[in-house]
């Protein structure tokens, strides 16, 4: 059911949805949807995008077959049902730019869920807990919220590739992670590079010194890179995600370099693409299984040296209009 626009606060109380398959009324009046719970087997997306006057969201527990809800723009929405946090077919949660959105349900189970964005929601401060099996979450967009520690149970999410947050100091969340994660991602409009990055220089390459006993008895595990490059691509805003669902990505492709030449092939980082004026910073965690898999010898490496250009092999990608500006890194140690 197509609604685009629709001018009431509220839908007519005689309207029929039990075969609704889809609810799509983006820029919309809509205050509340329904009062209770209504019995909606067949539905699969609910798209309530910018429908800035709409305040809360009704108990869906009767939509046991959604698969998408976007809610992307609903500046006046201060809370979500709980039982959007047990949703089992859910695979899409999209609740970016809800400036007034302070939180979750404390703890949520979202099996199929592979993607979670709350980018924008600058009131909201704590991420929930993860109970049960949440490991098809692949992206989880946390930048431009007020989040400033992140929960243990996270570390439970095998396929997380991307991480957004506006800041690098999580490396608490990298300890412990298994072989897979070849980079966790976050990005954020950056004015300067992060004073946590103390290696640093301009132009596409930064290079890290290594010692032998590295940070004293600390074990090592990983690097972290931040990188900050200008487009000059004309996009309209907020041009990092589809209708569809399907993220924009900048790829970048990274070359590591030590002692023994170059490592294995070259990583591929990815960040929303993001239409900004001005530089845009993201940084990337590449974790030591990663070079423990080039190398036996890292032990005796004086430096490692990260050389970041824009991925030749992206067709949507131009080299002459984006430009790497800066490079920084950190190792990383438990403790």
């Amino acid at each position: 059911m197509e609604l685009c626009g629709y001018p009431l606060g509220n839908l007519p109380t005689n309207l029929q949805l039990d075969n609704l398959i889809k609810l799509s009324m983006q820029y919309s009046s809509i205050r509340k949807l329904w009062e209770g719970t209504k019995s909606l087997s067949n539905l699969k997306g609910i798209d309530l995008r910018w429908s800035e006057h709409l305040i809360e969201i009704p108990d869906l527990s009767g939509a046991p077959n959604l698969e998408r809800l976007n809610l992307e723009g609903c500046k006046n929405l201060t809370k979500v049902h709980p039982d959007i946090g047990v949703h089992k077919r859910l695979k899409e949660l999209i609740l970016g730019d809800c400036k007034s959105l302070e939180s979750l349900p404390e703890e949520i189970n979202l099996e199929s869920v592979k993607v979670i964005n709350l980018r924008y929601c600058s009131r909201f401060k704590k991420f929930p807990d993860i109970v049960g099996n949440m490991t098809s979450l692949e992206h989880l967009l946390l930048d431009g919220t007020a989040i400033k520690e992140l929960p243990a149970s996270l570390k439970s999410l095998s396929r997380l590739s991307e991480l957004t947050l506006n800041t690098a100091k999580t490396s608490r969340f990298f300890q412990g992670k298994s072989r897979g994660h070849e980079r966790i991602l976050g990005s954020a409009v950056a004015h300067g590079m992060p004073d946590w990055f103390t290696t640093r220089s301009s132009g596409s390459s930064v290079t890290l010194e290594m010692h032998q006993n590295l940070d004293g008895n600390r074990k090592w595990i990983g690097c972290a890179l931040f990188v900050v490059y200008e487009s000059h691509k004309q996009e309209d805003g907020n041009s990092w995600i589809l209708e569809s669902g399907n993220l924009i990505y900048q790829s970048f492709a990274c070359d590591i370099e030590t002692d023994e030449g170059r490592l294995g092939d070259f990583l591929l980082l990815q960040t929303p693409d993001v239409a900004s004026v001005g530089p845009i910073g993201f940084w990337a965690f590449i974790p030591v299984e990663w070079f423990l898999e080039q190398s036996n010898n890292w032990e005796g490496w004086s430096y490692i040296r990260a050389s970041i250009a824009v991925d030749s092999l992206d067709p949507s990608t131009d080299s002459s209009i984006v430009e790497v500006k800066e490079c920084g890194a950190r190792l990383l140690y438990e403790g």
